[in-house]
């Protein structure tokens, strides 16, 4: 496991940039944007936390709450705010190996108030703005924005 994503889950903090992280330090960079009163969610490229740190100084974080987390038998959801009023984040943990899996970090979302297992493996989350999220434990790259603005979760 990489040192990051270790130090991220035991010091509640994280980088400020749209971002999915793995437990690798793995990171995929996101575009995330409000167009009309559709929020737009892509992937940009592909780094890795170390390189972020690399060029950025550690002290450019956020610092994070959880809020709500939910579980089944596999794994721990946890979401919440981080330091600035439209920060949101989530991750995910293993039960089994007590291992984080991954940690998402949107800095214009709102925070995540709301998680919904949808399957075993796929959640749905909501921020406080209705803003509303799938994501699949196991593929979270694959995550998809509910277009839907009633709650779903």
């Amino acid at each position: 496991m990489n040192k990051y994503i270790k130090n991220i889950i035991e010091d509640y903090t994280y980088p400020i940039i749209k971002s999915l992280t793995y437990s690798n330090g793995d990171m995929l960079i996101f575009d995330g944007h409000k167009v009309n009163d559709n929020y737009i969610l892509r992937i940009l490229c592909k780094s890795s936390i170390d390189s972020y740190f690399q060029y950025n100084e550690e002290s450019y974080i956020s610092h994070f709450s959880v809020l709500t987390s939910e579980e089944n038998s596999e794994y721990s959801i946890f979401a919440g705010e981080g330091s600035w009023g439209n920060d949101g984040i989530v991750f995910a943990m293993d039960k089994e190996y007590e291992k984080p899996l991954w940690f998402f970090f949107l800095d214009n979302s709102n925070p995540f108030v709301k998680i919904r297992f949808e399957t075993a493996d796929v959640i749905v989350i909501q921020s406080s703005s209705g803003l509303n999220i799938r994501i699949p434990i196991d593929s979270p790259e694959n995550l998809k924005v509910i277009r839907d603005r009633k709650s779903v979760v």
